[in-house]
């Protein structure tokens, strides 16, 4: 699990950086996903299907940017991956939007919130979609990086919290799921 969790920070500190080039930040969207408004069937099961075609265009839209304060970053991420003797056709859709905090003796140093999409394909077109969404707090701890990401995270339904330094899970709280790609792979092929 580790190993999920020390990606999720990297990928969440490259987001960051490469913000930091950015001319500037990214607008929001004004249209409503129409997945967003549709309920699950109440028993964890989504009710709508998005191809990975559509999925950005029909993501989330995009948060405010609060006024400047904040960088929103979109995923648009399309590749395959091996379930043995298949291969689905995976795409990751959504943003991320990133709040930086300075300032001498500040120890916060970044609030991230993502929203991503993760839909999965098989051949015969059958679909398996997951969500990552929730908060990522970045902060320094005796002098090492520390992350606590919170929500629906790298197949983690609850709190954990790890230093970045040493990649030791110092806090976790809730219940495993499984990574999206092991239940893609478990439900589709």
């Amino acid at each position: 699990m580790s190993r999920h969790i020390l990606a999720v920070g990297l990928v969440s500190t490259l987001f960051a950086a490469d913000g930091c080039n950015a001319p500037e930040p990214l607008g929001p969207s004004i249209a409503a996903p129409e997945f967003a408004r549709t309920p699950a069937d109440g028993n964890g099961n989504e009710q709508v299907v998005i191809p990975p075609s559509a999925a950005v265009s029909e993501l989330a839209g995009l948060p405010a940017d609060g006024n400047g304060n904040k960088q929103v970053f979109v995923i648009d991420i399309n590749d395959h991956v091996s379930c043995g003797t298949q291969t689905l056709a995976r795409n990751i859709g959504g943003w991320v939007q990133v709040r930086l905090f300075g300032g001498a003796g500040n120890r916060g140093v970044e609030l991230d919130v993502f929203h991503s999409l993760f839909t999965f394909t098989n051949s015969a077109g059958a679909t398996f979609v997951w969500r990552d969404v929730g908060p990522d707090r970045y902060w320094i701890e005796d002098g090492n990086l520390m992350i606590e990401s919170s929500g629906r995270a790298a197949g983690h339904l609850g709190t954990f919290i790890v230093n970045l330094a040493t990649g030791e899970v110092v806090f976790s709280a809730g219940k495993d799921l499984g990574l999206p790609r092991q239940q893609a792979c478990e439900a589709l092929t």
